[in-house]
């Protein structure tokens, strides 16, 4: 395993972040309770979810008819730790490329289609070697869910009894088992047991002036925040609704479209979000701001819960209501759009944080 120090500990050492002050907690503190209350314990939830997804994929070739609904269920169960996490998707999630090798989105069919009828056999091993186009969560949910068929059809597409059927129940317990170990890599990455990012996130300096490392881990905190919230309102939203298309609705564009879980992918995303700012019963961000503007931190937490009841509130499934109700999603779109600028404007300039470009659009 790579321990080497990550590059976003130092690229942005040329920025400033405020002392908190002596009202609000060290910068060390609130990154070692982030990291003990937060984002370990999300990804040791990842770890044991996928760890249940994989062994019930397991039994998908012997008999699909029985085993897709617990899969299905399973794949389900995944997606939530792996959202929220989102919300401080930084460090090793990116060193390992394991951010790319278990949800690389949206689907190009294309390509697993031209994996599945390759006839090379998927293994596990098979399965790590592939592209980010043909591995990952959004495979599987490719080959378990098809909202314009019945159960009846998936049952069959897997079958293993034909050459086909037989290829693509092995390839989806090929794909749940490879994401269990990359999920299992990523929680002994920050596991203070084994990698321990965790630690080296919280002492890597201290908060004197010739030490920027602690600055630059917060700032990093605020920057992913906010990205978690760009690909919500650009991306996840943005997106389908056609804001990269010229006003045309692109529902293939949606998140978890073959499940049509994308409404519970964004409130699991804005429950990070949430996570971070609150600090999931320990110290987080609103700590910080609260005594330097209470103002901010009141607007913060009422925006927080209107984005949640704005997304809950959408009709269902979003890639159809990207084309029929439109502007029911765009209304969401914009609380959401407000909760981001809550952090990159004022909480950025209340920290004296610079926020930096996230290009990333999913292309």
């Amino acid at each position: 395993m790579n321990r080497s120090l990550p590059l976003w500990l130092v690229v942005l050492a040329g920025c400033s972040l405020a002392d908190p002050g002596p009202t609000g907690p060290t910068r060390e503190a609130l990154l070692e309770s982030l990291a003990t209350r937060v984002f370990v314990p999300a990804y040791a939830e990842l770890e044991t979810a996928s760890a249940t997804l994989a062994a019930e994929a397991e039994g998908l070739c012997p008999d699909p008819s029985a085993k897709l609904a617990g899969v299905r269920s399973a794949w389900l169960d995944a997606r939530v730790p792996l959202k929220r996490a989102e919300a401080w998707a930084f460090g090793p999630i990116v060193d390992l490329r394991i951010d790319s090798a278990i949800d690389f989105w949206p689907v190009r069919t294309d390509a697993v289609e031209e994996a599945i009828a390759s006839g090379e056999e998927p293994t596990p091993q098979w399965v790590e070697a592939q592209g980010t186009a043909t591995k990952g969560l959004p495979v599987l949910e490719y080959l378990l869910f098809d909202p314009t068929t019945d159960e009846a059809a998936i049952v069959a597409s897997l079958d293993p009894a034909t050459p086909e059927g037989a290829h693509r129940c092995a390839l989806g317990s090929a794909l749940a088992s490879r994401v269990a170990v990359r999920a299992a890599e990523l929680h002994d990455a920050w596991d203070p047991a084994g990698g321990d990012f965790a630690g080296r996130l919280r002492a890597d300096g201290d908060d004197s002036p010739g030490n920027p490392s602690l600055r630059m881990a917060v700032n990093d905190v605020v920057n992913h925040t906010v990205f978690a919230l760009q690909n919500i309102t650009d991306m996840k939203l943005g997106r389908p609704l056609g804001d990269k298309s010229g006003g045309t609705p692109q529902p293939d564009a949606v998140e978890s479209r073959f499940s049509d879980n994308a409404r519970v992918d964004i409130i699991a995303n804005l429950e990070g979000v949430e996570q971070v700012y609150l600090g999931g019963g320990g110290l987080g961000l609103a700590d910080v701001v609260g005594p330097l503007d209470a103002e901010l931190d009141t607007a913060i937490r009422t925006q927080i819960d209107a984005s949640k009841v704005a997304i809950v509130g959408l009709p269902d499934p979003l890639r159809l209501a990207v084309t029929d109700d439109p502007a029911r999603v765009r209304a969401a779109q914009d609380v959401v759009r407000e909760l981001r600028r809550l952090f990159e404007v004022d909480v950025a300039g209340l920290l004296g944080i610079n926020i930096t470009l996230n290009d990333n659009d999913g292309d």
